[in-house]
């Protein structure tokens, strides 16, 4: 059996792989298990990890979808797990112009993020 055969079954999975793993680290993100302290309830917190992760199975096709649930995750309840993924494609899928338009909205999320979290004495947003 050829390398290329083995591989093809593998990246059909791919997508789906990487879906699950990513609604199910932004759940762990979420609710305090990744070392974010978060108060946010359980049930918020689904819809943002289900999100992500639809997000991430559609990547192959589109991009944005899940750099918007990075920059919602992040921005809502520093759920790290999206805003690496979003990176990851950036990095190696757009180009340089376009990157350095991703860096720019990044580094913005980035400081509103931080910017959110003292305003809540030093936590992730909760409502």
């Amino acid at each position: 059996m050829t390398l290329g055969r083995l591989r093809t079954p593998a990246l059909a999975w791919q997508p789906h792989l990487l879906a699950v793993t990513l609604a199910a680290l932004v759940w762990f993100a979420g609710t305090g298990e990744a070392g974010v302290d978060s108060r946010w309830p359980p049930l918020a917190i689904v819809p943002v990890a289900l999100a992500s992760g639809a997000a991430a199975w559609s990547v192959r096709n589109r991009r944005w979808p899940l750099f918007t649930m990075a920059a919602v995750g992040w921005l809502g309840m520093a759920a790290w797990p999206a805003p690496v993924v979003a990176s990851y494609y950036a990095a190696t899928r757009l180009s340089r112009r376009h990157l350095v338009g991703y860096l720019v909205g990044a580094f913005v999320v980035l400081l509103a993020q931080v910017t959110v979290a003292e305003a809540v004495g030093g936590r992730a947003l909760c409502p």
